[in-house]
């Protein structure tokens, strides 16, 4: 396939990059030549279909994908379940009604190719990003040395069998009549897949269909499938799911629970891990305690966070995930980092196999590491060498290198090299989950750690472990429940806007409303069309009413950006679906070369709290049900308006 592609003429070249790019097999005609429309459509399409790059889709046969059609190439006899599944799923896309978008067309029409060569292209796609996925500026990234190396060296030198099943499982999950061969599969031959395939496909294999959601399962006995991947999770000894199937069999009084528990101790995991999984709640001894803060903290949640729970002598910084995986680089630099002929920097994954690999590396390193002394000049000088050098592993910061100089001093014996070894054996599994406030007292030469969680958020599995693993280590460690209080004196802006499209990527903000609110009362509006500079597709104004003659004497975006932060400064940042509104004002200000952050709150969740058991939470259902107007929907002043009714409703009493 390289070879035949370094041979085609320019124009062929160029359409068979931008068929590529797309993650579809199939196109009609009128697609392909919109692919080709800045060089020679006819000669083009001759010189890939010459070559059978290309071809017209003529027989049913041809509808299943050619990278279905390969599978049975590769499978061997002993996989004849696989075989049946592979036969299964060509039939289903050919009669059934697939749900991915990427197999919907009409077969009554003639006028549709289909790109055979895509079973090369996303192979090699496959083999360098890791996924079949990712959009095609990587690749502009790549050639620059801005991609980061981290998904490639997770996949690099998998077999093409990996490929199939990795590019397959999204799409068998779909079909009803394809779900139980495919969990059947799993239960069968789960040695033989855990032999064939990589441990990261085996992990996308078990949560594509541990997570399957019950309503889209064969059938109804959702604990019966599940129980079919237990042995593969055991068989490919994949540390991240021995938690959930654990629970799993505890929870279905599974027979196998005792066997897989007696397995354990075999498996290279710490005894506390172990006594964590066959324990019934161990961290019943982490203590548990509420505090109460305005809601105005949210602004700087960190510093008040940090300034309640400092006292005397206690100094606590919120560091979370980053802490430690600044640590875990800046301790074994020197392995992952190196520099290549040009002076650049490039950095080796860290997989479980690296480690193997390199293990004797590790030790050394930490064998040198004797005194937190040594420990701390060790990262000082890596970071002092190399600060600010390009890197995606962790974000360059000097704010975590006085708490870290601190819990490498003041930690229990050995317990951060314990810690930074689990990481290096699966980092995977081992580089997130940590409490998100450390607390430091010098004078008692003490670390403690404390997981924040707000209303209605639950500690996940993981974080549970890690504050387990922590206190068994010997650090003190607690669970602090925080609760907002309403602030007579807080602000409150709530935020609608009207846009060009939906995606963030090339739509711009059309209009602006705001409502300002302080005790539940309304004391500012604001409100402004916007000149996009980019034209409103006929559908957004037939939606918003809002069309191009309207905001051709508007100001940009530039223009009335002072005025958007003065009215937005100090207030809490309120929409109906935050995110969305919250997104563009960022982008927007990104744009100008500036930053804008506000804490925010969303009033979707603020009414689901509230106003339970509602059949939607539209804007417009809950104007409905809440007896407000909405007059004029889909114009900014007025969803704002009506969203400010929404919040003064969910935040009274």
């Amino acid at each position: 396939f390289v070879r035949q592609y370094f041979n085609l003429d320019l124009n062929a070249k160029i359409l068979l990059v931008r068929i590529a790019n797309s993650k579809r097999f199939y196109f009609s005609e009128r697609e392909i030549r919109k692919y080709a429309k800045d060089c020679d459509v006819a000669k083009a399409i001759d010189h890939l279909m010459n070559l059978n790059f290309l071809k017209w889709v003529s027989t049913s046969n041809e509808l299943a994908p050619p990278l279905i059609q390969s599978m049975g190439e590769i499978s061997d006899s002993s996989h004849s379940l696989f075989k049946e599944l592979t036969q299964q799923l060509g039939e289903a896309l050919v009669h059934g009604q697939p749900q991915t978008q990427q197999f919907e067309f009409d077969l009554s029409s003639s006028s549709y190719f289909v790109a055979t060569f895509k079973i090369f292209s996303s192979y090699l796609e496959f083999l360098h990003f890791g996924d079949t996925t990712s959009n095609s500026t990587q690749f502009a990234l790549a050639q620059l040395n801005l991609a980061s190396d981290v998904s490639r060296g997770q996949v690099m030198g998998l077999s093409r069998l990996d490929w199939l099943f990795f590019k397959s499982v999204g799409v068998m999950a779909e079909f009803p009549q394809l779900q139980q061969t495919l969990f059947q599969l799993c239960h069968l031959h789960s040695d033989s897949l855990a032999q064939k395939l990589s441990s990261f496909t085996c992990a996308f294999l078990i949560k594509t269909l541990w997570f399957l959601k019950p309503g889209k399962a064969a059938s109804e006995n959702t604990n019966h499938n599940r129980s079919s991947l237990i042995h593969l999770v055991f068989s490919t000894g994949l540390s991240d799911f021995y938690a959930p199937a654990i629970r799993h069999l505890k929870r279905t009084k599974d027979e196998r629970l005792n066997e897989f528990l007696k397995k354990l101790p075999n498996i290279d995991l710490p005894p506390e891990i172990t006594q964590f999984l066959q324990g019934e709640d161990p961290t019943s001894t982490i203590s548990r305690r509420t505090i109460h803060l305005p809601h105005g903290a949210l602004a700087d949640l960190e510093a008040s966070l940090a300034q309640l729970l400092s006292t005397s002598g206690i100094e606590t910084y919120y560091t979370e995930n980053r802490l430690w995986k600044m640590l875990f680089a800046l301790t074994f630099w020197d392995i992952y980092f190196s520099k290549d002929a040009q002076g650049r920097l490039s950095f080796i994954a860290p997989t479980r196999e690296f480690f193997q690999s390199n293990e004797a590396q590790f030790e050394q390193i930490l064998a040198k590491l004797t005194t937190p002394q040594t420990h701390q000049r060790h990262v000082l000088k890596n970071f002092a060498a190399n600060y600010k050098k390009p890197q995606k592993f962790f974000r360059w910061t000097q704010k975590y290198m006085e708490p870290m100089i601190k819990l490498i001093e003041f930690s229990p014996p050995g317990a951060v090299p314990t810690v930074l070894r689990r990481m290096a054996k699966d980092f995977k599994f081992y580089c997130s989950g940590f409490p998100d406030l450390i607390s430091i007292t010098a004078a008692k030469n003490k670390i403690s750690f404390t997981e924040i969680k707000a209303e209605g958020d639950k500690i996940s599995p993981k974080q549970n472990l890690r504050l387990f693993e922590l206190q068994s280590l010997g650090y003190d460690c607690e669970v602090v429940d925080v609760r907002w209080d309403q602030d007579d004196g807080q602000t409150y802006v709530v935020l609608d806007v009207e846009t060009t499209g939906g995606l963030q990527g090339r739509n711009r903000v059309t209009e602006i409303g705001a409502v300002k609110i302080q005790n539940g009362h309304v004391i500012d509006n604001y409100q402004t069309l916007i000149n996009p500079c980019i034209p409103i597709p006929r559908a957004i104004t037939r939606l918003t009413g809002i069309a191009n003659e309207m905001v051709a004497s508007a100001p940009t975006f530039t223009e009335i950006a002072f005025q958007l932060r003065e009215f937005l400064k100090g207030s809490i940042f309120v929409a109906h679906h935050v995110r969305f509104d919250y997104g563009f004002i960022q982008k927007e200000f990104a744009l100008l070369g500036e930053e804008f952050f506000a804490p925010t709150a969303c009033t979707v969740v603020l009414a689901r709290r509230k106003f339970k058991g509602l059949e939607s939470y539209s804007l417009k259902n809950l104007c409905h049900q809440l007896d407000i107007s909405l007059e004029t929907h889909h114009r900014a002043h007025c969803d704002a308006v009506a969203a400010s009714q929404i919040f003064i409703k969910c935040m009274s009493n």
